[in-house]
């Protein structure tokens, strides 16, 4: 086994995530990159069956609209950029809304990105029961497997413990970009026009509710929104400690109104979400949340 630090270790690395990225820009064109779909290649030696298999307990494959190449983006507006170096091609998703199975995907966004790698699982032929005519024959079983980098930071292969090539700040980055959801308006929009942002008003939540993580939910303040947040959030969900012990949520809510409302809306919020996602009340870390507010926001807290 060579050395991590020989550069052609790391050149084999490299030469696997820049093919598997050529041929998911080929399976991407052609409309077949959705999780759950089985495709055949065919070649002049050997035919391979292709699964797209999701590997994550918290995202669905309704979940999927879109993909999009990370290397295909610079991030602007974030000062800090997370990432990880090993083996897979690290993708931004586009949440595509559905029909909730989830009582916590309420809580999403429109047009929520997140961060997911790519990664393909040849499965090996078995040496001793295999024939020619079955090399000829029988298609190799091939996994192009997906996975939350948040979540699963390193995979097994051939026995050993990989690490897994991701980037978290750049999925975070294209959400915050979309100019569709026109989100650097919400703050004025907020204190100016309050009755047309009411709403949008209410707790965010931009990965998926964890059981057993402790939820801290960010108050934005006077003539801001939760855009104000967004640098501590990347910084916070970079550092794998603190993202083990603790989830983050947002709560928006136009400024331009009393805040008193403002703080019965935030507890009518975060008792709907108890009762969705805890409805027989036994979550600890529920009971061990933690308010955080900037300016305006401490009043509502």
């Amino acid at each position: 086994m060579r050395n991590t630090y020989d550069p052609q270790f790391r050149g084999a690395c490299d030469l696997y995530n820049s093919s598997l990225e050529s041929a998911l820009r080929i399976v991407k064109r052609r409309g077949q990159l959705i999780p759950g779909a089985t495709h055949t290649i065919e070649s002049a030696e050997r035919r391979c069956d292709v699964t797209i298999v999701l590997r994550s307990n918290h995202w669905h494959p309704d979940d999927f609209a879109n993909f999009e190449f990370v290397s295909d983006y610079e991030v602007a507006g974030l000062t800090n950029q997370y990432q990880t170096y090993g083996l897979g091609v690290p993708l931004i998703a586009v949440r595509k809304s559905h029909e909730a199975a989830d009582p916590a995907e309420k809580y999403y966004p429109p047009g929520l990105s997140f961060p997911v790698t790519a990664f393909l699982r040849v499965v090996p032929r078995n040496p001793a029961t295999a024939t020619d005519d079955d090399v000829d024959c029988t298609p190799q079983q091939v996994f192009l497997e997906i996975y939350d980098p948040l979540q699963s930071t390193d995979i097994h292969v051939a026995g050993r413990q990989v690490p897994l090539e991701s980037d978290a700040s750049t999925a975070l980055a294209y959400y915050l970009n979309n100019p569709e959801l026109k989100l650097e308006q919400l703050a004025t929009l907020g204190l100016l026009h309050p009755e047309k942002n009411e709403q949008q008003a209410g707790l965010y939540m931009l990965q998926p509710y964890e059981k057993g993580k402790i939820p801290v939910v960010m108050i934005h303040g006077l003539w801001s929104s939760p855009l104000t947040w967004m640098e501590m959030f990347n910084d916070l969900q970079g550092d794998p400690r603190l993202r083990s012990r603790y989830q983050f949520w947002f709560f928006l809510y136009p400024t331009g109104q009393p805040f008193w409302i403002s703080a019965a809306k935030l507890r009518d919020e975060l008792a709907e979400m108890r009762r969705r996602v805890d409805p027989e009340g036994l979550e600890p870390a529920l009971d061990e949340m933690v308010l955080v507010g900037h300016s305006m926001g401490g009043l509502v807290a």
